[in-house]
């Protein structure tokens, strides 16, 4: 068996290692998961979080587009078929 490397950073993922979804934000993963497994609408998301319908429409687009569906719908797909929904 060989001895263990001392240096750290080969070790260490980069965000091109990484699955997509660990790049979503905290609240990103926070109205994911209000909006797809709550099956929470916009506007009761927003008032659950004390925001903006609009901001909740932002993060949503966001998460989509960083896990490279197309809407809500699309997005939802996404996750069903990773085995994530």
């Amino acid at each position: 068996m060989a001895p263990a490397s001392n240096n750290s950073s080969a070790a260490r993922p980069t965000a091109a290692h990484l699955p997509r979804a660990t790049l979503l934000s905290p609240r990103e993963a926070e109205v994911l998961q209000l909006a797809l497994i709550e099956d929470l609408s916009d506007k009761e998301i927003a008032e659950r979080l004390g925001t903006a319908i609009r901001t909740i429409d932002y993060h949503v687009e966001a998460v989509a587009s960083k896990l490279g569906a197309r809407g809500r719908l699309k997005l939802g797909w996404l996750l069903h078929e990773r085995g994530l929904l």
